[in-house]
C-alpha cells in the first residue's frame, strides 16, 4: 500500500477513452517518466471495462513514434512479457493517441 502523499499516489492524471472493443480508464504517471537516449517511458495503469486492471503498463515515446508495452520481467539478458497485445488490435494505436493528449504526458 502506498503511503499517503507519496509520489506514486499523488502525481497522476486519470484518463477515460471509449474504444470500439473496450472502455479504457486508468492513471498515467508523467512525473515518474524515465528518459533514455532514444525515448521517454511513462508508466500507467489500465482498466478494461471497469473489470480488469493491468498495472505496469508503459507509454514509450520517441521522436518518430509512440507505442504501448505491458508488464514484463527479466529472464537472463532478455525481458519476457506478461501481457501480449495482438498487433492487429488497432484500438491500442488510438489509446496511444489519447494518452499523448494528456497534459504533462507530452
Amino acid at each position: 500500500m502506498a503511503r499517503k502523499g507519496s509520489k506514486k499516489e499523488s502525481n497522476y492524471k486519470e484518463f477515460t477513452f471509449d474504444g470500439k472493443e473496450f472502455k479504457y480508464t486508468g492513471r498515467i504517471y508523467p512525473d515518474n517518466a524515465k528518459e533514455t537516449k532514444k525515448c521517454d517511458i511513462i508508466p500507467f495503469s489500465l482498466c478494461l471495462n471497469g473489470v480488469i486492471t493491468i498495472k505496469g503498463m508503459k507509454l514509450w515515446r520517441s521522436d518518430k513514434n509512440s507505442w504501448i508495452t505491458g508488464p514484463s520481467y527479466q529472464s537472463g539478458d532478455d525481458y519476457k512479457d506478461y501481457l501480449y497485445i495482438d498487433k492487429d488490435f488497432k484500438e491500442m494505436d488510438k489509446l496511444v493517441e489519447e494518452l499523448e493528449k494528456i497534459p504533462d504526458a507530452e
